[in-house]
């Protein structure tokens, strides 16, 4: 892929693409070459590439990590995070909440301006009001909209049920008190409901947008974030440029964002992804691939000295790597000891040593053992082929006789989750389970979870924030997809009550030991083969600056510059 180029030509932006190297120009000045009172060069285009591609660009249909990270840099939601992972303002300013934890009141930062589009009079963004949140908040409870979001308000806020199921013309939970102020009125106490409104579910959008681009939307999004969208080629590319009008600026005064743009590429195959980078056509990776790992690391996992020139960076992230049992439907409906003879056949630390390269934890449960404040009790799921064995037979199925054959769906992301895949199938023939393999892209994917279809799939869910809540979510009885995130199935009375005993909890030691109890629970039931808690690499040219690997792999962007002349 060829690299952009960026230049003062009649104070516009010129970027040359990659792809057949056709220039588009974009009207506004660029920065390139000037540096701030800190010694940060501004301007330039941050190269980057995804696995796989976005979902959707509309808040309401983001709920996967490729479109989050797209759609981060292009919104804001009311509440965000900073780089340390807690909870700041975003455009809310600040909160109040009512003595009976039922009543939110937010303050609506002035000086917000939507990114200026041909869906406004004059092409120029107006001013954020109350009303643009409340708008934005309510698009996930309309039917039409097929938001994955329903269930971030439905049986929680007050009077969404009603306007879901057309009972009511409005959310009687979101009111507007002024231009600048909007409340949210709960039904009962939600401790973490603050982190909620940080959610991608939460962007805040224009209604002029949403009216004038109509089904196309999705893939032409408007908001109030540091980029705006440029364009978008299918599995190819996707540009964003710098918002002029973004409303904050740095210690030194200066607007943010530092860059001109970022080009995004989708790159399945991590393998190629790496050698353009190598090749310094990007400029930043986020994982490596297999057949390189060896060529970067020696056997004791430092970094050889030719790669020493690079950035690199590896944690644990809040990822929980699973595979789903679909609880709806033969062989895993109401058979716990077939799920859980899967789940001890399973030799993770094998797994984690020669497939991952080291890149994970074993998983011992739903929630990631580093969340913070959280100490899981959970024992999980130790290697165990004889345990294993005679669960098959406690089954109904001794050594997998009239089992049949069992399908894993896995979507396409270069060659990890097939290689993953493969570990695990040889590992369960050995306790007689003989599973085909079925590779399909991520969209369809999690269309056909959210319908209930493959009744074995692989999955991951990254922490939205940092609470065991945000896991234990996956679990709960009352997020069934498509409205919520619960692919599974699952439905635990026992499970439920102590879910929601937590969450009405706003003491956090209580609250946390509910978690563990619940935890413990859904643990016991297997409705998950729990695989590992991913370990991440991400990789960076030397010039790029001021970009760190957080644990929820958020996408921080708006700060990042290129020490590069």
């Amino acid at each position: 892929m060829g690299h952009e180029k960026i230049g003062l030509i009649f104070m516009s932006v010129v970027l040359v693409t990659g792809c057949g190297g056709s220039g588009v120009n974009f009207d506004y000045p660029t920065r390139r070459g000037e540096i701030t009172p800190s010694g940060v060069r501004l301007g330039g285009v941050f190269r980057m590439n995804e696995e796989g591609t976005p979902r959707s660009l509309d808040p309401v249909r983001i709920g996967d990590s490729v479109s989050h990270h797209i759609g981060q840099q292009i919104f804001d939601s009311v509440l965000t995070f900073d780089d340390d992972l807690e909870l700041r303002p975003g455009i809310a300013e600040s909160y109040e909440l009512s003595g009976d934890g039922l009543v939110y009141t937010f303050k609506i930062r002035s000086g917000v301006r939507f990114q200026d589009d041909p869906c406004f009079p004059g092409g120029r963004g107006r001013e954020v009001t109350a009303h643009d949140v409340a708008y934005s908040l309510t698009r996930n409870l309309i039917p039409a909209n097929l938001s994955t979001g329903v269930w971030l308000f439905d049986t929680l806020v007050e009077g969404a049920k009603e306007f879901l199921e057309g009972q009511a013309d409005h959310v009687s939970g979101f009111r507007v008190l002024d231009d600048s102020t909007f409340q949210i009125r709960l039904k009962k106490p939600f401790a973490p409901f603050p982190y909620r409104l940080a959610m991608s579910y939460c962007f805040v959008v224009p209604r002029e947008a949403v009216e004038h681009y109509g089904q196309d939307f999705f893939q032409h999004p408007v908001g109030t974030g540091p980029f705006r969208f440029a364009y978008w080629k299918p599995n190819q590319e996707l540009l964003l440029v710098r918002n002029l009008n973004y409303w904050q600026k740095d210690a030194d005064g200066v607007s943010l964002p530092y860059l001109d743009a970022i080009r995004i590429s989708f790159i399945n195959d991590l393998k190629i992804a790496f050698l353009e980078f190598d090749l310094g056509n990007l400029d930043f990776v986020q994982e490596i691939h297999d057949d390189i790992w060896s060529k970067v690391f020696d056997e004791t996992g430092r970094v050889r000295p030719a790669y020493q020139k690079y950035q690199i960076d590896g944690r644990l992230m809040w990822i929980t790597q699973y595979y789903g049992f679909n609880l709806t439907k033969p062989p895993f409906k109401d058979n716990r000891a077939l799920r859980q003879a899967f789940n001890y056949a399973i030799d993770r630390e094998s797994l984690i040593k020669y497939v991952l390269n080291g890149r994970g934890e074993a998983a011992r449960g739903v929630v990631p053992p580093n969340m913070p404040g959280y100490t899981s009790r959970v024992e999980g799921y130790p290697f165990n082929l004889e345990k294993a064995r005679k669960l098959m037979a406690q089954a109904g199925y001794p050594n997998g006789e009239g089992l049949g054959e069992i399908t894993l769906q896995l979507n396409s992301a270069g060659t990890l989750n097939e290689n993953v895949a493969e570990a695990v199938q040889e590992q369960l023939s050995k306790i007689g389970v003989k599973v085909q393999l079925r590779v399909v892209d991520w969209s369809q994917h999690l269309e056909s979870l959210d319908n209930y279809e493959p009744v074995f799939f692989r999955m991951a869910w990254v922490a939205d924030w940092p609470e065991p809540e945000n896991f234990l979510a996956l679990l709960y009885g009352s997020n069934l997809s498509p409205a919520g995130p619960n692919h599974t199935a699952y439905a635990n009375p026992e499970f439920d009550r102590l879910y929601e005993q937590a969450i009405a909890t706003p003491d956090e030691a209580e609250r946390y030991a509910l978690y563990q109890q619940a935890e413990q629970i859904a643990v016991e039931d297997a409705p998950w083969l729990f695989l590992y808690n991913t370990k991440r690499y991400n990789v960076r040219q030397p010039y790029v600056r001021n970009m760190r690997l957080n644990a929820q792999e958020l996408m921080f962007l708006t700060r990042v510059w290129l020490d590069e002349p």
